[in-house]
């Protein structure tokens, strides 16, 4: 084959990989960011293979000229989008770095507009040389782009460099076979530029496959190290399958044709001879196929058994230096998913003293529903738990059951549930017990017997590390306890302190009030007696009894602000009490700033707004009424997530409802609102949409239990009522209402009795 065959070839080549690669990438890449980057300097590749071959095997001189400026159109624009998507790739965010990029662009549009509106400073003329019917010579300009072209290309090469040698595990492997692959892509390109200067050294013609080759690699890092978060999973019996069958399609193909050819010169005898003879060959060579395409798939395409043993052994090293829990389980698992490549996993933990006191560490693979339904059935059946306790440090393997375990139809049901195919037990202490739940692998692999020896040593790693971290979360969580109850005894105290004065300064007012009433009435009396006597004018009484009036709503105004006072002060002394049983008059306002500031929600505009020219007082408990508004203001925050302008707003007033005086509330939200088909269901015990925790108690935000308990205290402590009304995208509007005075509320207390 000729050196121009060898060229026309490669380019084509070229342009078919990377058009596969680019499908490829578009199919399975699921970084949104990273795949529209990638397809970019893809395509920008593929434009460049296709034309540079149209143009070099074109026959026609200005067709060739004009191939040439679009191969140009597309390689011109080459090293900033390698770099672009090298940038976001590797997480870059120095500035220096993103001022070169936007500097690479500026100058390839300059190179971009020469091309095409005065292009014989780029590409001269396309003339016969080096075998090939037309071929370009350089514009004086042409020179500058490809010095251009590859200092922006080697910098980038140098920053891939740098990053492999700083990065880890799978992410070294990644990065380590992109640049590689970019390499052998750009060296081989230069095959493509001697030419142009009349240079037949290599690379040339061979130059080309270079680039193919970059498809090739990059692919293969995509499969086997997911690449730019490709996943891609290839089932191991169905990649045996194809391959077994090629290989024994080569032994009938050749049999095929020696019956039909061969067979019919020299008279072989009956075909069921040749079909013995193939079956025969198939059964002796099987085995040894079987050994060698096991070898190359676990090599190329699956993990190795090397690299397990070696993430494994460091997962136990590592797992024991943390001492946050949560953070234990989602290294145990994230680890464990990447390197088993597996389906679904889950990590809790059980307080046995505690009923349904499970704790969620981390979980994959599994939807809010199969969650919720895994953990029903613990709550609902403690014998599964029980099973795996008894059975101590067994780890239950369902690939390789040990049919000396038993398992009951209950257990058998959750582990069906919970998706798992593995089972390793976390022996904490007499208090706690951990589960380490792995599902199937994505490869369709079996747990290997090796992996399977790991498992106990990572469980003991992992026991030993929760019970340290449990220790700290205990001492930090008495620490903070602590503070807390010496804050709140300070507030109690000053409380208490504030309400004895107020209580002083209102009884020396009545007091005085009194003393002045004794002193003056007398006095009064005769004055009026006189004036009445005398027979005032009609104006002159009209007057006096304005002024009379005056003076009793001047009266009835300070008595009404000395009971807000002692209302404020014993509601001040109630938030910080954990008695349930308390109900008293509640000043509305306090309580909601007190439960915005105890939510602790970033980002939020809050509003309040009360009856106008009064102040709204609500007969409750304070404590229970300050959870029902944490609760919805948290419920909010979590339905509006990352959204901007994120507002909460509390309406209340006087109303009357079901001849009652209540309080009457309106809390909103302006986030994506309750689908209509929720509305019913969202305060029934249990019922969530949002996703369970991957941490934290599991009765904790998401589990369900929140707006229930918002229910219970309206509607039960406070014999009140609660609903909701939203429109789907508009927001979501609790309402609510609650009686104002004692007698409203024993009045509701005892319809509700009969």
């Amino acid at each position: 084959m000729g050196a121009t065959a060898h060229f026309y070839l490669s380019a084509v080549l070229t342009a078919v990989l990377n058009f596969l690669l680019l499908l490829f990438v578009s199919k399975f890449a699921r970084n949104q960011v990273l795949k529209i980057r990638f397809i970019w300097y893809g395509i920008a590749i593929a434009w460049w293979a296709l034309f540079l071959f149209l143009f070099s095997f074109i026959g026609d001189q200005k067709l060739s000229y004009l191939f040439c400026q679009l191969l140009h159109g597309s390689s011109i624009f080459i090293p900033p989008l390698f770099f672009h998507f090298l940038l976001s790739y590797l997480q870059i965010d120095k500035k220096r770095e993103w001022v070169i990029l936007r500097i690479s662009y500026i100058v390839s549009a300059f190179f971009w507009l020469i091309n095409i509106f005065k292009s014989e400073y780029f590409i001269l003329s396309v003339t016969p040389k080096l075998g090939f019917p037309y071929f370009m010579n350089p514009g004086s300009l042409y020179t500058a782009w490809m010095v251009y072209f590859f200092v922006v290309v080697i910098y980038g090469h140098v920053t891939l460099l740098m990053s492999v040698i700083k990065s880890e595990d799978i992410t070294r492997k990644q990065r380590l076979f992109f640049l590689i692959g970019n390499s052998l892509g750009y060296v081989g390109g230069i095959g493509t530029f001697l030419p142009v200067y009349n240079i037949t050294y290599f690379p040339y013609p061979y130059g080309v496959y270079g680039v193919a080759l970059f498809s090739l690699v990059t692919a293969y890092t995509s499969i086997r190290f997911k690449f730019i978060d490709i996943e891609v999973i290839l089932k191991k019996t169905l990649v045996f399958a194809g391959i077994v069958t090629a290989a024994v399609s080569t032994i009938a193909l050749p049999l095929a044709i020696f019956q039909a050819v061969i067979g019919k010169a020299f008279g072989v005898p009956h075909p069921f001879a040749l079909m013995a003879l193939g079956i025969a060959t198939t059964v002796l060579i099987y085995r040894p196929v079987e050994r060698f395409l096991v070898n190359i798939t676990d090599k190329f395409l699956f993990q190795k058994k090397s690299e397990i043993k070696v993430i494994l052994n460091r997962l136990s090293e590592r797992v024991i230096t943390i001492v946050d829990m949560e953070q234990i389980g989602k290294t145990i698992l994230s680890t464990l998913e990447e390197t088993l490549r597996l389906e679904s996993g889950l990590i809790f933990l059980q307080n046995k003293k505690t009923v349904g006191g499970y704790r969620i560490l981390d979980h994959f693979g599994m939807t809010a529903v199969e969650l919720t339904a895994s953990f029903q059935s613990l709550i609902d059946a403690p014998s599964i738990i029980g099973y795996f306790s008894n059975n101590g440090q067994t780890v239950l393997n369902l690939d390789h059951f040990d049919e000396k375990l038993d398992l009951s139809e209950t257990v058998s049901n959750w582990l069906k549930i919970s998706k798992s195919r593995v089972c390793i037990p976390l022996i904490i202490n007499e208090e706690q017990f951990g589960l380490l739940v792995l599902g199937e692998k994505k490869s369709d692999q079996e747990f290997t017997q090796e992996e399977m020896d790991f498992f106990p040593t990572i469980a003991s790693q992992a026991a030993l590390a929760i019970r340290n971290a449990r220790l700290i979360e205990t001492v930090v969580q008495e620490r903070e306890a602590k503070a807390k109850a010496q804050h709140e005894a300070k507030r109690v105290h000053y409380a208490e302190m504030l309400a004895h004065e107020v209580k002083n300064a209102v009884t020396a007012a009545d007091l005085q009030g009194r003393s002045l009433y004794e002193q003056v009435e007398p006095k009064f009396r005769l004055i009026q007696g006189k004036f009445f006597n005398d027979s005032l004018p009609p104006v002159a009484i009209k007057q006096y009894e304005k002024m009379c009036q005056k003076l009793v709503e001047i009266g009835h105004g300070i008595q009404d602000r000395c009971r807000k006072i002692r209302i404020i002060t014993k509601t001040a002394q109630h938030y910080l009490s954990s008695d349930k049983t308390i109900y008293e008059e509640i000043y509305v306002k306090m309580l909601w700033e007190d439960a915005v500031t105890e939510s602790d929600v970033q980002n939020v505009i809050f509003e309040f707004k009360g009856p106008k020219e009064k102040d709204l007082y609500v007969y409750g408990n304070p404590v229970l009424l300050q959870r029902v508004f944490v609760n919805l203001i948290k419920n909010a925050d979590d339905a509006m997530r990352d959204q901007l302008g994120k507002k909460i707003a509390l309406e209340c007033d006087y109303r009357d409802v079901d001849s009652n005086h209540v309080g009457y509330f309106k809390f909103k939200d302006n986030g994506p609102g309750i689908a209509k088909g929720n509305l019913e269901k969202i305060f029934e015990r249990g019922f969530s949409t949002k996703l369970k925790p991957k941490s934290g108690d599991l009765f904790a935000s998401g589990s369900g239990y929140g707006l229930y308990s918002c229910r219970e205290t309206i509607e039960e402590f406070h014999s009140g009522k609660i609903w909701a009304e939203s429109t789907d995208g508009e927001g979501a509007c609790f309402i609510f209402w609650i009686p104002v005075q004692k007698n409203e509320a024993d009045k509701n207390n005892q319809q509700a009795n009969a």
